[in-house]
């Protein structure tokens, strides 16, 4: 799997989304030290434990979602983008 994922990197444009479980998305960020992992919770949800690792490296980044507030989607998207050094739309 880390081949593929560092194959599919160099051909990128801006990179590889991977969405998963908390325990395969950590081992993708121990694998691969440049990943940036992404976590889109509730303001009252918890990390899992599986992420800690990434948290302490610096890959994890937490945004609470209020999934019912209106444009919540397009705010993420954003933050996301301040995060990875990306021209806002």
């Amino acid at each position: 799997m880390k081949k593929d994922f560092e194959d599919a990197a160099i051909g990128a444009r801006i990179g590889v989304l991977a969405v998963g479980f908390p325990e395969v998305i950590a081992q993708i960020a121990r694998a691969l030290p440049q990943t940036v992992v992404f976590t889109l919770k509730d303001e009252q949800m918890e990390l899992s434990d599986h992420l800690s690792d990434a948290a302490s490296t610096g890959q994890l980044h937490r945004i609470d979602v209020d999934i019912l507030e209106v444009g919540a989607w397009d705010s993420v998207h954003e933050r996301m983008r301040e995060i990875l050094g990306l021209p806002s739309t």
